[in-house]
């Protein structure tokens, strides 16, 4: 996809940029929903506080926002040899996806481009606007041999800023071959009556076994600093492979988002290619509105307009969009140095 540079809001990274995990977390991006829901990470895409996350919804605008998928964890196999594109920290290691990360661009959303030897991946994360709904895009471009590349969605359901481990995960669940339901039931979440779906456009979702069902002992470095609780404990019911020949490109899509009360998907039918079409071209008419109704003439104030819009939010009690909102509300401790 080509850039868009509106309003001159365009940024790019290399190589240089996160030669080290302590170097790749020092940058961080955000985008919002108009609900009080956002999507945010690292340009590592590595969560290093408990704000970050891909979905981060507002079951009631622009409050109760609660983390719904957190990350992907994605790996990249060829022949025999397995090579990881997301960056984690755990309690007692680093997954180094960074390693294989070439660029990272911001276009008013986030595009991450990975090559590893000949083969190319480009990753581009959109949420929808008034819509608690992400939808990723994923382009591979092979090189000499066959690869596959496999997910496994990284689910939550708490309260943004806050924690979990392995008992708060229960959910009753339902599932086909590319689409997966997940009802949160224990008995301080279910009250919120609310349903996760999360589809694929291509390959089949597979369970789980019982050894896999949770990614324990996230570290969060920025938690560590301020004093609060810096493990968290994430939910893996499912994983999932694309395939690709040599010498071939293959586009995929990955969609996750949250309902209330047995209310309708904001996507219901037809290709999820379809549907990151139209969120986009919605994203991009409403990010080219805001820099003309501003008027603005040097890229600065055009930056500031579109940069301002992140923190308006509608308001569900008053049904106005005047709400200033907050991304993330750190505890207010006093702070302790970075682990090296």
């Amino acid at each position: 996809m080509g850039r868009l540079n509106i309003g001159g809001l365009s940024y790019s990274f290399g190589r240089g940029s996160f030669e080290s995990y302590k170097d790749g977390i020092k940058r961080e991006w955000v985008m919002t929903n108009g609900l009080g829901g956002y999507c945010g990470s690292s340009v590592i895409d590595s969560p290093f506080r408990n704000h970050h996350g891909l979905l981060i919804a507002s079951l009631h605008a622009p409050v109760k926002r609660y983390l719904i998928l957190s990350k992907l964890n994605e790996h990249l196999s060829i022949g025999d040899k397995t090579y990881p594109l997301h960056t984690t920290r755990y309690k007692n290691h680093i997954t180094k996806g960074y390693d294989n990360l070439s660029q990272f661009q911001y276009d008013t959303f986030p595009i991450y481009t990975y090559q590893v030897g000949d083969n190319m991946i480009t990753k581009e994360v959109l949420i929808k606007y008034k819509s608690n709904s992400t939808v990723i895009k994923y382009t591979i471009n092979t090189g000499a041999k066959d690869c596959r590349l496999t997910f496994s969605p990284c689910f939550n359901f708490r309260v943004h800023g806050d924690f979990s481990t392995g008992d708060d995960h229960v959910y009753s669940a339902d599932s086909s071959e590319k689409e997966l339901s997940l009802k949160p039931v224990s008995e301080k979440t279910k009250s919120e009556n609310a349903t996760i779906h999360y589809r694929i456009s291509e390959g089949i979702l597979r369970e789980n076994d019982k050894e896999n069902l949770y990614d324990r002992d996230n570290y969060y470095d920025f938690e560590f600093e301020t004093g609060s609780k810096e493990y968290d404990t994430h939910y893996m019911p499912v994983n999932h492979a694309i395939s690709a020949k040599a010498h071939s490109t293959k586009t995929f899509y990955i969609q996750c988002e949250v309902t209330l009360d047995d209310c309708p998907p904001d996507y219901r039918q037809g290709l999820l290619e379809d549907y990151f079409n139209q969120v986009f071209n919605e994203h991009t008419m409403r990010m080219n509105g805001l820099v003309e109704t501003a008027g603005a003439k040097s890229d600065l104030i055009k930056r500031l307009v579109i940069s301002a819009d992140q923190f308006i939010a509608y308001r569900q009690s008053t049904g106005l969009k005047l709400s200033l909102i907050h991304i993330s509300e750190p505890t207010r401790q006093e702070s302790r140095s970075r682990m090296p």
